[in-house]
Protein backbone atom coordinates (compact mmCIF):
# COMPACT_ATOMS: atom_id res chain seq x y z
CA UNK A 1 0.00 0.00 0.00
CA UNK A 2 1.02 3.17 -0.16
CA UNK A 3 2.22 5.25 1.91
CA UNK A 4 2.15 9.98 1.72
CA UNK A 5 5.10 11.15 3.50
CA UNK A 6 5.15 15.02 4.35
CA UNK A 7 7.82 17.23 5.56
CA UNK A 8 10.74 16.02 7.51
CA UNK A 9 9.87 12.36 6.91
CA UNK A 10 9.60 13.17 2.90
CA UNK A 11 13.24 15.19 3.05
CA UNK A 12 14.68 12.05 5.36
CA UNK A 13 13.20 9.64 2.46
CA UNK A 14 14.78 11.47 -0.49
CA UNK A 15 18.02 11.79 1.35
CA UNK A 16 18.01 7.95 1.55
CA UNK A 17 17.27 7.43 -2.01
CA UNK A 18 19.49 9.93 -3.28
CA UNK A 19 22.60 8.00 -0.85
CA UNK A 20 21.89 4.83 -1.72
CA UNK A 21 21.09 5.25 -5.71
CA UNK A 22 24.36 3.47 -7.49
CA UNK A 23 23.70 3.46 -10.69
CA UNK A 24 20.83 5.76 -12.41
CA UNK A 25 18.48 7.46 -10.63
CA UNK A 26 15.25 8.78 -12.56
CA UNK A 27 12.88 11.46 -11.08
CA UNK A 28 9.55 12.54 -12.39
CA UNK A 29 7.77 15.14 -11.08
CA UNK A 30 6.04 18.19 -12.16
CA UNK A 31 6.22 19.37 -8.66
CA UNK A 32 9.55 18.61 -7.42
CA UNK A 33 11.47 21.45 -6.00
CA UNK A 34 14.86 20.04 -4.70
CA UNK A 35 16.57 21.41 -1.78
CA UNK A 36 19.97 23.04 -2.84
CA UNK A 37 21.29 20.47 -0.68
CA UNK A 38 19.72 17.67 -2.28
CA UNK A 39 20.85 19.21 -5.48
CA UNK A 40 24.47 19.47 -4.54
CA UNK A 41 24.42 15.93 -3.42
CA UNK A 42 23.17 14.92 -7.07
CA UNK A 43 26.03 17.33 -8.63
CA UNK A 44 28.66 15.69 -6.84
CA UNK A 45 27.41 12.22 -7.49
CA UNK A 46 27.42 12.59 -11.56
CA UNK A 47 30.57 14.10 -11.07
CA UNK A 48 31.97 11.71 -9.47
CA UNK A 49 30.91 9.08 -11.62
CA UNK A 50 32.51 10.68 -14.78
CA UNK A 51 36.15 10.44 -13.24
Amino acid sequence: MAKFLEGNELNSEIGKIFKNADYKLILISPYIKLHHRYADELKAKAYNAKR
